[in-house]
């Protein structure tokens, strides 16, 4: 039902005010406004209630009903808001006009200010003094790079020392250079038979996997791991689901030094013992990025995946590379099952101004479009981080509507849409992205100047906030409450908490239904012995009994039925998949079972900014689905 303004007759906007039964109703196009009460919560009562009041004269302009919006703690008195900013020892009329304009708007509750230092930078060597091939220094200085961060020359040191290490740094600091330039040096240094002496003279082997959470973030480091491994003779190529049958072929027959890859398709290989599989008896050195995206169940898959890679390469040095955590040893330690170092550092960027904003006579969705639109208007760049695939199509939509540019970044896309949308980011062609957490991982999308998020962890707020600034310019970071939320309103009255708890982040490696499966999977890689993986005998003789294993020779081997259960399971935890069509063109895919509820037959979907209706829903016995829209 449409509600109209008795004034001017343009829209009405309803927003309950939490704790209690009242609605504030405003004019979108005339800003006639007031507070009314709606027993219970009844929107009809509350617009006859309002039309009654217009016509008894008790109606206002919004300007007038600041004072009691202020007093019900609706909106922030501005004397506070200049507390807060004098508290962080800035002048008001030294900050950007667009973090004003969103301070002093008077929409929103300002629940905190706050200007977030850029940290301090400690150097380290030059590259000059370090104890590597000169002809890799060459191509760092060619670069640009002459000198190190403190913390990129201690990895550095000790990965050359042969050490098992952990790299925390903020998101776009350089750690992808700590673990590539000794390893490149390593492995160029190979050449002279120190390291590889049983490998035939001219013949060419597989030394190192960096592996990398998904496809798109291994796709966006290639060129930066080349750039320094190609004149040295190193090659570099990515193996992934992407990768075409013709360069699977001739990886096969002349496997690179450096291969770039996923967990999905070293399981997979391991497990089919393909030729890739052969080519892992040679790695010596295991590169994992994104160490915090390896939680819970898939967590604990890697934990087994990393010990069946090790069964095949034996003797590895393992480095890990994570955003900021607050237990980044004991994590790194628990999915590698070994000791590792922890080198923490921080790159060069610039402040932050961060607001924490609480939508309270306004929707989040109406809060979120009025400010990126202003943050347009003022040319900055800006991704808004949703929790859901739902909610990033939802913020594409209001942003259309407000005649703002946006794009749409999230899984279930294709790929040359995900493509698209990260290349006009970057180049400045779009201002806007709306993304779920595939952004959130180390892609470079260039200078982004804002972030703005739904409310999330600490953590990953970090992780989120540390796409902007990355050129070293002030950047904005947006923490957008939501109103009716408790925990929301539980940080509007303590936002000073919100920064009090970094949670730690844990692996499962006992989780029993995952030791199962991959178990399973480890027999299938090649039989095991009696005496590997004693902490496991009984759940290998339950497997033995339930006819997925079969125990012959002193030796575990997978039965056909262990095979076809192995077949049916995903190390990400997730279902089937279900593909999307329009026009016989595939568009798109979601998976199970969260499909079910957004593409039966007759639903809405929103698509990349589009509504499309599904007309028809299958799903074959294998878990895969098909819809046609």
């Amino acid at each position: 039902m449409s509600f109209t303004c008795p004034r001017c007759s343009g829209k009405l906007r309803f927003h309950n005010i939490e704790s209690s039964t009242k609605y504030f109703i405003s004019c979108i196009s005339c800003g006639l406004s007031g507070l009314v009460d709606a027993g219970f919560r009844d929107k009809i009562l509350a617009y006859y209630t309002f039309l009654d009041n217009y016509r008894a004269g008790k109606t206002s302009n919004f300007n007038d009903l600041i004072p009691e919006l202020i007093s019900l703690g609706l909106l922030r008195d501005p004397n506070d808001i200049r507390s807060m900013i004098s508290k962080c020892n800035l002048s008001i009329e030294l900050l950007p006009e667009v973090v004003k304009d969103i301070l002093f708007s008077l929409n929103d509750y300002v629940a905190l200010y706050r200007f977030i230092d850029p940290p301090k930078v400690e150097y380290g060597c030059s590259v000059d003094e370090l104890n590597i091939n000169d002809r890799l220094k060459s191509v760092l200085k060619s670069y640009g790079i002459h000198r190190l961060y403190r913390f990129q020359e201690e990895a550095i040191k000790r990965i050359l020392n042969g050490e098992d290490i952990v790299i925390v740094a903020p998101t776009g600091s350089g750690k992808t250079e700590c673990f590539a330039i000794p390893i490149i040096h390593l492995i160029s240094s190979s050449r002279d038979r120190r390291f590889f002496p049983l490998v035939p003279e001219g013949s060419r082997v597989l030394k190192a996997l960096f592996i990398y959470p998904t496809k798109s973030l291994s796709r966006d480091q290639l060129l930066k791991i080349k750039r320094l491994a190609s004149p040295l003779g190193v090659t570099v190529r990515i193996f992934d689901g992407d990768t075409s049958t013709s360069e699977r072929e001739e990886i096969y027959d002349e496997p690179p030094d450096i291969l770039m890859t996923n967990f999905d398709i070293i399981h997979y290989h391991l497990s089919h013992r393909t030729p890739l599989s052969n080519h892992f008896k040679s790695v010596r050195y295991i590169v994992v990025d994104e160490l915090h995206s390896y939680v819970g169940a898939f967590g604990a898959n890697v934990h087994w995946i990393l010990k069946r890679l090790q069964r095949v390469c034996g003797s590895t040095q393992i480095i890990g590379c994570s955003a900021t955590i607050s237990n980044p040893g004991e994590f790194a330690s628990m999915l590698f099952d070994r000791r590792v170092g922890v080198v923490e550092g921080s790159g060069r960027r610039g402040g932050f101004h961060f607001i924490m904003l609480y939508p309270s006579i306004r929707s989040f969705y109406s809060a979120i479009g009025d400010i990126v639109s202003k943050l347009v208007k003022y040319g900055y760049k800006t991704i808004v981080f949703s929790n859901s695939h739902v909610e990033a199509e939802v913020v594409k939509q209001v942003l259309d509507g407000r005649n703002v540019k946006s794009y749409v970044h999230r899984a279930g896309l294709p790929k040359n849409y995900r493509v698209k949308v990260e290349e006009d980011f970057r180049s400045g062609r779009i201002m806007v992205v709306s993304a779920t957490p595939t952004l959130e991982l180390g892609i470079d999308v260039g200078d982004v100047d804002c972030v703005i998020t739904s409310p999330i962890g600490l953590a990953r707020f970090m992780h989120r906030i540390g796409r902007a600034g990355r050129r070293g310019q002030e950047a904005i970071a947006i923490l957008m409450l939501r109103g009716g939320d408790p925990i929301s309103a539980y940080y509007k009255r303590n936002p000073e908490k919100y920064f009090t708890y970094l949670e730690p982040i844990y692996v499962e490696p006992r989780n029993l239904m995952v030791a199962r499966h991959q178990l399973i999977a480890a027999c299938m890689d090649k039989p095991l012995s009696s005496g590997e993986f004693e902490d496991w005998t009984d759940i290998l003789k339950s497997l033995v009994d339930e006819g997925v294993l079969s125990f012959r020779g002193k030796r575990y081997h997978a039965t056909p039925e262990g095979r076809r259960l192995l077949r049916r399971y995903n190390i990400r935890g997730a279902g089937g998949r279900v593909e999307i069509y329009f026009n016989g063109k595939l568009i798109g895919e979601r998976e199970l079972p969260i499909a079910l509820s957004e593409l039966f037959p007759g639903a809405v979907y929103l698509h990349a900014g589009l509504k499309f209706r599904s007309k028809s829903f299958r799903v074959d016995r294998g878990g895969y689905g098909y819809v046609e829209v």
